[in-house]
């Protein structure tokens, strides 16, 4: 009888405790099955987009993920996804990394992981030629339009509550709306914006305002209790740096390369809770 007991006592042991110890890292399966799955933007040029001519999808972040691939030994399989889209795809398991413009913040740090930064992009007012606005201060008491949901609404509130805020559905509309001289300015994304700028060429009448309103950093996002994934991210993300791989890709999709012209001002790896 008191075998038995024994028995059952041990048995029920191992029900308890093997889940937890039989649990596989991310990093095993992608190894095990030769290819790693990264969810990517296909609307955000030039993080993530459809390449007009081959309607393939191109851009920084798509090549971070080849390069990381070819860093695990093995092959990127590329999957578009929405914003709204891109975490719940994450956590169940749709996706073994998130590549696509997620940033940082306490409350996504409390559900998902990230790795260390791998672009860090402004946000900035816009405005028109001739307008009279200089600084990012001088949107105090003036018409700014923003993308409806955004997190730039609620800031601009919050750091200048005499500026009226008007919202539209799109990036292209809410810029649109100060080109057209709707509203006195916009916030957006830096890239976003240029990339704007860029496609309405000699028509564009828009100048930026410094400081940037704020500063957002992204970085690999994975589903927790994924240590050695985590750490293999931030390594990988190292030695891209060291090397001088990072600032080729930047080079390439934002700075002396591209139309956008940027500088870079972040390093690749570092803190992406600063």
């Amino acid at each position: 009888m008191n075998k038995t007991i024994t028995s059952l006592a041990l048995a029920g042991f191992f029900v308890t405790v093997a889940p937890g110890a039989l649990h596989a890292e991310v990093l095993d399966d992608i190894r095990s099955r030769g290819s790693i799955t990264c969810g990517v933007l296909n609307n955000l040029e030039p993080f993530g987009y459809l390449d007009p001519a081959t309607r393939e999808v191109i851009g920084y972040e798509v090549d971070l993920c080849r390069a990381l691939a070819e860093h695990l030994g093995v092959t990127a399989e590329i999957k578009v996804v929405s914003s709204q889209a891109r975490m719940p795809e994450l956590l169940q398991g749709r996706l073994d990394v998130i590549v696509a413009l997620i940033s940082y913040s306490p409350e996504r740090a409390e559900q998902i992981d990230f790795s260390g930064t791998y672009v860090a992009d402004s946000f900035q007012a816009i405005t028109t030629e001739g307008s009279g606005l200089e600084t990012l201060d001088d949107i105090a008491g003036k018409r700014v339009s923003v993308i409806k949901g955004s997190f730039l609404e609620p800031l601009i509130q919050s750091k200048y509550p005499t500026a009226t805020t008007v919202s539209f559905d799109d990036a292209a509309t809410t810029f649109m709306a100060v080109a057209q001289g709707r509203v006195d300015a916009t916030v957006q994304r830096t890239t976003q914006a240029r990339a704007l700028q860029l496609r309405l060429g000699d028509a564009d009448n828009t100048v930026m305002l410094d400081p940037p309103i704020t500063v957002q950093r992204s970085g690999f996002a994975i589903r927790k209790e994924n240590p050695a994934f985590l750490a293999e991210l931030n390594t990988f993300l190292a030695e891209y740096e060291e090397s001088g791989a990072a600032q080729t890709l930047f080079d390439r999709w934002l700075g002396s390369e591209s139309p956008f012209q940027l500088t870079r001002t972040f390093v690749v790896g570092s803190d992406i809770a600063e």
